[in-house]
């Protein structure tokens, strides 16, 4: 098994409200360039509205449907965002941490990335009121 390295990729994450999101990041090794191998480890994300927070407003992990899959051998790391825990958030500043969990018995936490969480407002704040094709204008949409 290889031991993770301590680098911490700043990555910013912006999503539009409303909308999905995908950040996929390929964890190699810094000496070598190959993919660490991912297998038995768990994986957590934070976000907080400020540094230092006590409690986070939006955690993901690698549970079933906890918004993380590691792909064991190929160092693969992506994080889903479902369009729907944006829902209502509007314009949002914060901050995320991702970490890697190693395997028992060590259980060794290494922040492999963190950043600003920006989720801007939807730019319809709804669904459209046209339909494709017909005469009215398609920028009527409704709120």
């Amino acid at each position: 098994m290889s031991t993770l390295a301590p680098t911490t990729a700043l990555i910013h994450i912006e999503i539009e409200e409303n909308t999905d999101y995908n950040l996929k990041i390929n964890y190699t090794e810094p000496s070598t360039g190959l993919p660490v191998d991912l297998t038995g480890y768990e994986a957590e994300l934070y976000v907080d509205a400020s540094m230092g927070d006590s409690g986070s407003l939006m955690t993901l992990t690698t549970a079933v449907d906890g918004g993380i899959t590691l792909t064991g051998v190929n160092g693969e790391v992506t994080v889903t965002i479902a369009a729907y825990v944006t829902n209502g958030l509007g314009m949002f500043r914060g901050f995320y941490s991702l970490y890697l969990i190693s395997p028992s018995p060590d259980f060794i936490r290494s922040k492999i990335s963190k950043g600003f969480f920006t989720v801007s407002p939807s730019v319809l704040g709804g669904t459209p009121s046209w339909t494709p094709g017909a005469p009215s204008s398609p920028l009527g949409y409704s709120g």
